[in-house]
């Protein structure tokens, strides 16, 4: 019931980069405490001669150019533009005219083409997503370069490249679909083929079991694959270790068929998150919500009992901010360094109320005298010593004098136990009547927090780093203040964490540390006894 986990993971591996060719995928798992990143570093040198590859989140983007007799036009500078970002890709047109980008962050791009004796060719609003590789042909008009064609409305890109098979789920999905628990991976259902037989309302960031009862294509469920920028967050029994916020999630790819042999590790589907990052403009979002107790309608057996409702203030709240790096004077992060933060949070108090049966206060001292069955007859209290066996095998007690149990026959621990119950509030008609009412409050309470740095130091260098944690708290429902039967959950948050970092050099490195607390205990601190 109690332990500790943690995971640490570092991948190492690329797609192909302007004509690099990747090899396999390189897996290292560092323990906790050895001293084993600079053999780590040394690892990732030895492989800048030939790279590898991991999971991945990226797109790509190829095509043909033409002029207008629909002969091919090598030697053509392409150029893509990120649209949020300005970061910029450059690559020309081979003898056979095809360009290609590889390993292209999922966003909304501009595509221009420029050669001598044609004219600029510019379209913008070219959506690469998670996974994705688009196929788009440019056809060249005669004329000066100084002109500019520019294509505003064309067919939709249709991916022809790629066999994966899946559904996408972007931003503005996410943002306006319902969904209460504010759970991304819950929105999986949408896609074919895809059914969540959790429970419905464990729908929240740390309902990660019910989170993993989803089955794809007939499978069971707790066979998926999460990842998060790349980074798998699957626990070793199919639960994602953690859920991102929706304000921190850019896109979610549901991949449940034939999807690339890089995902691999599960074979159930796979969910393909990307975090959202800063742009060369300031953005953010600010969302809460709020009820009181006095928007609710009181308990049946509260209302029959003259009990107020418990207090079950109910709270959510979520935003975000990001944009470039900018210090006056100092530095400029326009096209080249951004930063992101998110956060979400909740307070959620349900009321319960029921009716139960204490004993009276002559019951807790021994005295049955008064106590009935539910038929009206006595309810007679043997005494265990007076056992005796009769000649065909049964056998055969006699009751306390009068029905009451001596004084010194009462075990100390049992009475004191005994006394942790409230007294009746009402005269019960026979043993097992409920005689008083109980009413509280279960609290759940949580908390996230998600911050994202990029950095783009050439057009082939691109790194960035990310961290998550949510803390959560949840506190049974409890009537009566009884310490000694278990339902009394400490006030102490549990951790989840998890951190992926991820560099771009032409080779790709993808560390990741996973770190989780069942039990809600801090990192480090001893068993309970």
């Amino acid at each position: 019931m109690f332990g500790t986990r943690q995971q640490h993971t570092v991948c190492f591996g690329s797609d192909r980069v302007e004509g690099r060719k990747g090899l396999s995928l390189v897996r290292i798992k560092i323990r906790r405490g050895l001293a084993c990143w600079p053999a780590a570093m040394l690892l990732i040198a030895s492989l800048t001669a030939a790279t590898a590859f991991g999971q991945s989140y990226y797109g790509g983007l190829r095509g043909t150019v033409h002029d207008p007799n629909g002969a091919v036009v090598p030697n053509v500078k392409v150029t893509l533009i990120d649209q949020n970002t300005g970061l910029r890709r450059v690559t020309q047109s081979a003898a056979d005219g095809e360009y290609v980008f590889n390993q292209v962050v999922p966003a909304a791009y501009a595509v221009w083409a420029e050669v001598t004796g044609f004219k600029k060719f510019e379209r913008k609003d070219v959506i690469i997503s998670t996974q994705g590789q688009v196929n788009l042909d440019l056809t060249l008009e005669i004329g000066q370069l100084t002109q500019t064609v520019e294509v505003t409305a064309a067919t939709p890109l249709i991916e022809t490249t790629n066999a994966s098979q899946g559904q996408l789920l972007n931003d503005q999905k996410l943002a306006e679909l319902p969904n209460i628990g504010r759970n991304p991976f819950i929105m999986s259902k949408v896609a074919p083929n895809v059914v969540q037989y959790g429970n419905p309302v464990m729908n929240r960031m740390q309902d990660q079991s019910s989170t993993a009862n989803t089955s794809v294509n007939g499978s069971i469920g707790w066979v998926g694959n999460y990842l998060i920028d790349g980074v798998p967050v699957t626990d070793w029994a199919g639960r994602p270790i953690i859920i991102p916020s929706i304000e921190a999630t850019q896109e979610v790819k549901v991949m449940t068929n034939t999807y690339d042999a890089e995902m691999g590790r599960n074979g159930g589907f796979v969910l393909n998150t990307l975090l959202k990052s800063g742009t060369n403009d300031f953005h953010g979002v600010a969302y809460g919500a709020i009820r009181r107790t006095g928007m609710d309608a009181n308990q049946f057996f509260n209302n029959a009992a003259g009990i107020p409702l418990s207090p079950i203030p109910n709270d959510s709240w979520a935003g975000n901010l990001g944009g470039p790096v900018y210090i006056p004077h100092l530095y400029n992060g326009r096209d080249r360094t951004f930063w992101f933060f998110a956060l979400e949070g909740y307070n959620n108090s349900e009321a319960n109320s029921s009716r139960f049966y204490v004993p009276t206060a002559a019951e807790r001292a021994g005295d049955f005298s008064q106590t009935k069955a539910a038929t009206g007859a006595p309810l007679v209290i043997y005494d265990p010593s007076t056992t005796v066996q009769n000649p065909d095998g049964t056998y055969t007690r006699a009751p306390f004098p009068n029905n009451i149990i001596p004084a010194n026959r009462i075990n100390a621990v049992g009475r004191n136990i005994a006394n942790y119950y409230p007294l009746p509030a009402s005269t019960p008609r026979y043993y097992g009547d409920p005689d008083i009412t109980g009413s509280s409050s279960s609290v759940s309470k949580a908390r996230q927090y998600v911050g994202k740095v990029d950095e783009q130091f050439f057009p082939w260098w691109r790194a960035s780093a990310s961290y998550m944690q949510c803390d959560f708290l949840e506190q049974r429902f409890e009537p009566f203040p009884l310490r000694f039967i278990g339902s009394h959950r400490p006030e102490t948050p549990e951790a989840r964490t998890y951190l992926p970092v991820h560099i771009n050099l032409g080779e790709e490195l993808r560390p990741g540390q996973l770190g989780q607390h069942p039990d809600g205990r801090p990192f480090g601190s001893p068993e309970p006894l």
